[in-house]
């Protein structure tokens, strides 16, 4: 009973942080805080994402000074051999 009743005022407790969250954002959009969303921006959003991880994956390339090397696929052979 006691388990029960514990899961039942968690489950209350979720749906009031819920609630507030939701009055916080239709607050947040009633000061004009939102942002309208079509096919455009969200273009935009996906664009912009994708610049900036290409950004950063080349700051992490330069950071660790790597370097793209090709092998040879003999020489791949032979590493797969060795890893047997």
């Amino acid at each position: 009973m006691q388990e029960a009743l514990a899961l039942w005022e968690e489950r209350e407790r979720r749906q009031v942080e819920i609630l507030a969250s939701l009055d916080e954002a239709e607050a947040s959009l009633a000061r004009g805080e939102g942002r309208p969303i079509t096919e455009e921006s969200m273009k935009a959003l996906a664009d912009d994402v994708k610049r900036r991880g290409r950004t950063r994956l080349a700051a992490e390339r330069n950071a660790s000074n790597l370097m793209d090397f090709r092998v040879a696929p003999q020489a791949e052979s032979d590493l797969d051999e060795m890893t047997r």
